[in-house]
């Protein structure tokens, strides 16, 4: 369970299919391994590398060791698509005393990051 995340959306006229393929690709393009249910129309990536970010500590590991999660719905709107974001920390067990702005911070980034990716795939 997630002690905070953020939300977002993209609105696009664009099909189906390339929707899916724009979210398998700005997930994949952050290094995620994207896990899709085709069914429900969601798909999830787990972002960073929790090992890695406990071993070196939140102050030496790079933007993209920081464990997040990221969630994208996909919903059909009249004569488009939305895509509904949500990015959540994946820190797992421990405190986050002293790096919890900075994790906050690193979250709302990637997923406006996220959403720039998007925009520009889909725009």
């Amino acid at each position: 369970m997630a002690r905070f995340h953020y939300e977002g959306t993209v609105t696009t006229t664009k099909s189906k299919q390339e929707c899916i393929d724009g979210i398998k690709k700005t997930l994949s393009g952050l290094g995620g391994k994207v896990v899709s249910n085709t069914a429900q129309d969601t798909f999830t990536s787990s972002l960073g590398n929790n090992m890695m970010f406990r071993f070196l500590g939140a102050f030496l590991a790079s933007d993209s060791m920081w464990p997040m999660i990221a969630n994208i719905k996909l919903e059909e709107d009249g004569a488009g698509h939305v895509l509904k974001i949500t990015v959540e920390e994946d820190f797992g067990f421990g405190t986050l005393f002293g790096v919890e702005t900075k994790f906050r911070e690193k979250v709302e980034k990637r997923k406006n990051t996220i959403e720039e990716k998007l925009s520009t795939f889909l725009g």
